[in-house]
């Protein structure tokens, strides 16, 4: 018993004279080896905590960038299908408007030729000087070759993305002309003179008269004048001559070219010496193209 005693009173100074020691060594600013020991692991983990996190967060960089990637890449694949659908539907737009385009100033084109047609045969039922007007619509397709005025027809190529396609209009009654197949809009004159009807829009020539009878007393010069007339705005040169010409020189014309402006008008004189016949025409021309003829005849 003693023994044990000792033992355990030994045991209990051991453990105080620990303490004292470590109080002591606090005191004299002596190292204390299991503290520090204890720190460095501390700050150890801490280092490994810290590179663990650094891991992490490179890890988590990687993937958000490699989503953004692709989220990028998905992103421009759309918008390039979508491009391209626009561009279909604004091809498909755009046919379908040049499509309806053609279609109506085709439409306007024969509506405009029905009524210049219809102009033209009125006129020519009324006799040589009628002067009739119409509205006429030439489309952006037209072309002038292959356009014309002639044998009772008034034909209007048009040349567009399906090919070529005529817009022809056959009339009853005999046509000339001068006729502009530019693209544009135009007012139209049928103008009637005697056996046919010139078409043009500007018109230049209307006769007084038709027709002209000469006669006299026997060994008497003849007389008689004939009124022409520019009904148009713009200036002509008119150029007269006898059709066929006479015989002889008993048959003459006061002029055989003469300018005249636009709304303005002459007079041609007609002198039949005496003793003289004649059965023809006098044709009158202006630079336009257009021609009127007159029928003459001198007799005793």
């Amino acid at each position: 018993m003693p023994i044990r005693g000792k033992g355990a009173f030994a045991g209990g100074n051991t453990s105080s004279r620990l303490r004292s020691g470590q109080a002591e060594a606090r005191k004299n600013n002596l190292p204390n080896y299991p503290q520090r020991g204890q720190a460095s692991i501390g700050k150890t983990s801490s280092s490994a905590r810290a590179l663990r996190g650094q891991a992490s967060i490179g890890k988590t960089s990687s993937s958000a960038r490699a989503l953004r990637g692709q989220a990028a890449i998905e992103l421009i694949s759309i918008l390039s299908v979508a491009l391209i659908v626009l561009g279909a539907i604004l091809a498909a737009a755009k046919s379908a408007h040049e499509d309806m385009q053609i279609s109506l100033e085709s439409k306007m084109l024969e509506s405009g030729l029905s009524s210049l047609g219809k102009n033209a045969e009125l006129a020519y039922r009324s006799g040589p000087g009628t002067i009739l007007s119409s509205r006429l619509s030439i489309p952006y397709t037209a072309v002038e070759d292959g356009s014309y005025i002639g044998d009772g027809i008034i034909n209007v190529r048009l040349e567009h993305k399906y090919g070529v396609r005529d817009v022809p209009y056959k009339l009853s009654v005999p046509v000339e002309g001068d006729l502009s197949f530019l693209p544009g809009d135009y007012e139209v004159f049928a103008v009637s003179h005697r056996n046919y009807v010139f078409i043009t829009s500007t018109p230049t020539l209307v006769a007084s008269d038709n027709i002209i009878y000469l006669k006299g007393r026997p060994g008497e010069e003849k007389r008689a004048s004939v009124g022409i007339r520019n009904p148009g705005d713009t200036g002509t040169t008119y150029r007269a001559v006898l059709d066929p010409l006479p015989d002889d020189a008993g048959v003459t014309l006061e002029w055989h070219s003469k300018n005249v402006n636009g709304g303005g008008s002459t007079e041609l004189g007609i002198r039949a010496e005496p003793g003289t016949s004649y059965s023809g025409d006098i044709l009158v021309t202006s630079s336009t193209g257009e021609y009127e003829r007159i029928r003459l005849e001198i007799g005793n």
